[in-house]
């Protein structure tokens, strides 16, 4: 860029800023910045849903170029003939990375009264939630999206899904709450042979909807939806199953009975909604005793050592392999449920605050690691491996736009409790 001037994403705004030499990338940024101002344009005057598809389209296309003109700026910055014309490609790099994902994520937020009508008719009738699900079924088969369900009662008939291509998952549950009166929510991502493979997790086949939690266990959750998919009449998926840190937690399918027996969910206890942080853990029960004192405190076993991190100015990308950005994500994704596995492992040994955070920590960066860019996913993944080890750094440096809340992530935990491999 030519200065550090605000992102506007107008044409204007390209053709004045834009540095010389962008052969290929720059063209394609233009066009993505015209698709952008037909949507954006076209919004309020027409079918709210079909408006909403455009418009989201268009902003991953943003995405997408955006990621083009950085990757060919920083070539040419490496071939620069002066230092004026370096500064502007260095410039550019750096605006089409995090100031550019912030300004997409405000447009998102002009969706918000439209995504709100929709929701208003989506969840409204069992008709409407039928006509919902199939609408999302060829997506979720596809590749992966972030879901939340909702339970207004205990009966599965009257749970309702909400799904979303990128949005985080926690903030699905709110259009639940209100238009469907759910009273417990979960969410996380929800995919079928693309999610599986991401996971690790074997025999599930196209009509099996995999559920990957990030939020609250509930009770016999695979079946409760399967139920629910039965009685709408809705048989796209024929099976069922839920994980967690790529492990099954249950599963059902088409043989599933009627009339199964399903342990009942307290809808009136406290701390669940939209805003709760993931909780695996039941509950503690009311005047049940507490846990025994502590003993005394075992000797402390030997520090494992963290996994290399980069030298200063070291390129996180080298450790990528190669391919396109999204096929990249999905190769380091078994790395991520490696490290979330073992930091879950560890909770048990933690104390109550610190197992809180890093649950937060976990929740909130899961997103970011299959949705922004794969050399920031690296570096998260790279954070929790080190941390799962031993290493104390402090995740809250990590925190990306749209990411996690630096308050809610400033977890340290001590090197005494090293998880068990």
């Amino acid at each position: 860029m030519k200065s550090a001037s605000q992102i506007t994403l107008s044409k204007a705004w390209w053709k004045k800023e834009a540095p010389d030499g962008l052969k290929k990338s720059a063209p394609a940024f233009e066009k993505a910045l015209e698709a952008f101002a037909r949507a954006d344009a076209a919004l309020g005057k027409g079918r709210p849903d079909a408006e909403i598809d455009a418009f989201e389209g268009a902003l991953s296309g943003l995405a997408g170029a955006g990621r083009q003109v950085a990757a060919e700026a920083k070539d040419l910055e490496k071939k620069a003939a002066d230092r004026k014309a370096g500064a502007e490609l260095a410039n550019t790099v750096a605006v089409m990375g995090k100031p550019l994902a912030r300004e997409i994520d405000a447009q998102r937020r002009k969706l918000e009264p439209l995504e709100d009508a929709v929701a208003a008719g989506d969840f409204g009738t069992p008709e409407a939630h039928k006509a919902f699900l199939a609408k999302w079924a060829p997506k979720i088969k596809r590749g992966t999206v972030s879901f939340a369900i909702g339970l207004p009662s205990n009966k599965p008939e009257e749970m309702r899904f909400n799904f979303h291509m990128s949005k985080d998952p926690r903030g699905l549950a709110n259009p639940l709450k209100k238009h469907a009166g759910a009273k417990k929510f979960t969410f996380g991502r929800a995919g079928t042979l693309k999610l599986a493979a991401e996971v690790g997790e074997e025999d599930v086949g196209a009509r099996t909807l995999c559920l990957h939690l990030e939020g609250r266990r509930i009770p016999g959750l695979a079946k409760r939806i399967r139920l629910m998919l039965k009685k709408l009449g809705f048989s796209q998926f024929g099976r069922v199953k839920v994980l967690e840190g790529g492990t099954e937690l249950d599963a059902a399918d088409e043989d599933t009975p009627d009339d199964i027996a399903l342990d009942a969910v307290d809808l009136d206890a406290p701390d669940d909604g939209p805003d709760a942080a993931a909780a695996g853990d039941p509950a503690p029960v009311q005047g049940a005793p507490g846990p025994p004192p502590p003993g005394p405190a075992p000797p402390p076993e030997p520090k494992q050592q963290a996994p290399k991190q980069p030298a200063p100015g070291e390129d996180p990308a080298e450790e990528l392999p190669p391919g396109p950005p999204r096929e990249r994500l999905v190769a380091i994704q078994p790395r991520y449920a490696a490290a979330y596995a073992r930091l879950k492992a560890i909770m048990p040994e933690l104390r109550p605050e610190e197992a809180t955070m890093l649950k937060a920590t976990l929740v909130r960066y899961g997103q970011t690691v299959r949705s922004r860019e794969p050399a920031d996913a690296l570096k998260i993944i790279r954070a929790l491996e080190g941390f799962a080890a031993g290493n104390t750094a402090d995740l809250g440096d990590l925190a990306m736009p749209g990411g996690p809340a630096p308050g809610l992530i400033r977890v340290r935990i001590k090197a005494s409790p090293v998880p068990r491999f």
